[in-house]
């Protein structure tokens, strides 16, 4: 009995150490001419574990597609390119990969991807609450938001630039609210390139909160998946 006792006092501990660990979230999308990389990262005791989820976008190239457009035809026709594969590993501090999983996908066609989506947004309404409760108890680390766009048309490069100023600062002041207060500020950039058409994009972010929190946030989910 006495090595029962022992072995629940250990799990506690253990439990109470891991709800009061932090752990860190890191977002990462670059695009670069015909390179996209989009990748996550969780990594807890300050980095002492590892999880990293990369996706790889690869150009599948038509011959339908290879048509000429002008101006803003040509940014569409670069920014609207399908996902290939993913690969996931778990690393230790040495960076060393623990485990490695790497796997091809289809992308669905565009009746399925709606599909998808509206289902997505379904379950964003039902577990709104669980999800503001973990994002008002999560502090921003880090957010550098960088793009470089251009239609080849002056006028249009000028035109587009404003615009996704306004959609910056529109998304990031909701998203900023979000977050727990005292968070670092966003860095963000736009570079106007009136001389080619182009969509380049750099967003690194870094997201940081409580297992604890985590834990609480999958029993407001459970309440609310019960009470729906």
């Amino acid at each position: 009995m006495s090595r029962l006792y022992l072995v629940i006092v250990l799990l506690t501990v253990f439990l109470l150490i891991l709800s009061l660990s932090r752990i860190g979230l890191r977002l990462r999308y670059r695009r670069k001419g015909r390179d996209d990389e989009f990748a996550v990262e969780l990594f807890l005791w300050g980095g002492l574990l590892v999880y990293r989820f990369e996706i790889p976008f690869i150009k599948i190239k038509k011959p339908g597609l290879r048509t000429k457009a002008p101006g803003a035809g040509r940014l569409i026709r670069r920014v609207l390119r399908p996902a290939f594969k993913i690969r996931a590993q778990l690393e230790g501090k040495d960076g060393r990969p623990v485990i490695e999983e790497k796997k091809k996908i289809r992308l669905p066609g565009p009746g399925r991807m709606m599909a998808v989506l509206i289902k997505q947004i379904g379950l964003y309404r039902r577990y709104k609450p669980a999800l503001y409760y973990l994002l008002g108890r999560t502090s921003l680390r880090r957010l550098d938001w960088h793009t470089e766009i251009g239609t080849g048309e002056p006028a249009q490069t000028g035109v587009l630039t404003g615009v996704l100023w306004g959609i910056k600062g529109s998304l990031l002041s909701y998203f900023y609210a979000l977050l727990a207060p005292g968070g670092e500020q966003p860095r963000l950039t736009i570079r106007p390139s009136f001389e080619r058409a182009c969509f380049n994009v750099s967003i690194d972010c870094i997201l940081e909160f409580r297992l604890g929190y985590l834990f609480c946030t999958g029993l407001k989910a459970i309440v609310l998946r019960i009470r729906n």
